[in-house]
């Protein structure tokens, strides 16, 4: 199956120090910004075997998600798998607060954490577009009753 990707994407990054080096988790965006499109795990070595799984754990999430699945499925299956150079304890990178075990681990979670903030920036928007419909109602009631009563319109 093959998918045109768009020229340009809008996203997000988030560098991950793990047990197998800093990572970078590119999460971005399909064209109307609303549904995650792709994740790209950069590991900043070239030419390895860290890079080339790197690579090969992202395009396989991406392609999960061109098929229709669900990206928060996804990351709660990546969250928890530990490798062999966990970082926990005090020399633990973390991300968000939370200890790293391994590559899958650290995408899931920031897969994890951006899924969340995105629900919130959307439950806040609505909430906000809610509130914004309410004082609307609220002034056109106050409109109509001055009117009723033949009163001078004050706002």
């Amino acid at each position: 199956m093959t998918k045109k990707r768009p020229l340009v994407l809008n996203g997000t990054t988030a560098k991950v120090i793990t047990g197998d080096g800093t990572i970078c988790v590119i999460i971005n965006y399909d064209d109307s910004n609303t549904n995650i499109a792709e994740v790209i795990i950069n590991p900043g070595k070239s030419g390895s075997t860290f890079r080339a799984e790197c690579e090969a754990l992202g395009r396989m999430i991406t392609y999960g998600l061109w098929l229709g699945g669900d990206p928060e499925y996804i990351a709660s299956q990546l969250r928890g798998i530990i490798g062999y150079n966990p970082r926990i304890g005090s020399e633990a990178g973390g991300f968000a607060g939370e200890k790293i075990y391994s590559i899958p681990d650290a995408v899931g979670k920031v897969l994890l954490a951006e899924i969340v903030s995105e629900r919130k920036k959307k439950e806040e928007f609505a909430a906000e577009k809610e509130r914004k419909k309410a004082v609307e109602a609220e002034r056109k009631k106050q409109k109509k009753d001055i009117e009723d009563q033949n009163l001078p319109l004050k706002l």
